[in-house]
């Protein structure tokens, strides 16, 4: 049985990875604007350092599908889905 309060998680943690996307991109690139605003590795003259929270918005989905998922049979397959994405995603952002 699928619980519908379970989609709201999944949700955020998909939010989250693809902002740990832009803001690895916009480094990447050395692109000075997402969205009409400057890009986050600009603030403070962040610079390269921004990649640390770039990780920690990719390691926080995974924190938060383990608090939401952990005791569920298809736990597995979510983190599965996750990763999958991720290895899909990320060489297209280098070749950009």
């Amino acid at each position: 049985m699928i619980c519908w309060y379970l989609f709201i998680p999944v949700y955020v943690c998909d939010l989250q990875l693809q902002a740990y996307f832009l803001v690895l991109d916009d480094i990447i690139d050395g692109s000075v604007r997402r969205r009409g605003r400057p890009c986050w590795y600009l603030y403070e003259n962040l610079g390269t350092a921004a990649i640390n929270d770039g990780q920690l918005l990719e390691q926080g989905l995974y924190q938060l599908l383990g608090r939401y998922f952990r005791d569920k049979p298809y736990y597995t397959r979510v983190l599965e889905l996750f990763h999958d994405v991720s290895l899909i995603f990320i060489p297209k952002i280098r070749v950009n």
